[in-house]
């Protein structure tokens, strides 16, 4: 955990990772899923939140971060799990009207990435 976060780095979002600092849809993806994870009702993830968060090793990209309301847990299975079944069954519809209604993604760039 960093800076009460944990940092969540699942093979099936290591493409958008790898490109957070220069492709603003990966930036995009990254905070629809964060949003998906935080508006999900599963008991197991109550009392954790998700945000897109900049880490500046190895190197300065973004990822989702886990902020737990009690640090001594750890669901980073679950999170990933979820975050799979996200992947495996939104329609991509979904991720376009959420992607649509941010006119400039280039800035939430630039904003995350200070």
């Amino acid at each position: 955990m960093t800076d009460g976060y944990q940092l969540l780095y699942p093979d099936c979002l290591r493409k958008l990772i790898d490109r957070s600092a220069t492709c603003p849809v990966a930036v995009a993806g990254l905070s629809w899923i964060a949003l998906r994870l935080n508006f999900s009702y599963i008991p197991e993830l109550s009392g954790i939140s998700f945000e897109v968060i900049c880490v500046e090793y190895p190197g300065k990209h973004l990822t989702i971060g886990a902020k737990y309301r009690d640090p001594t847990v750890d669901r980073e299975f679950a999170i990933v799990t979820l975050i799979e079944h996200i992947l495996n069954t939104a329609s991509a519809q979904d991720f376009f009207d959420f992607a649509n209604q941010n006119a400039s993604w280039d800035r939430e760039v630039e904003r995350l990435m200070q």
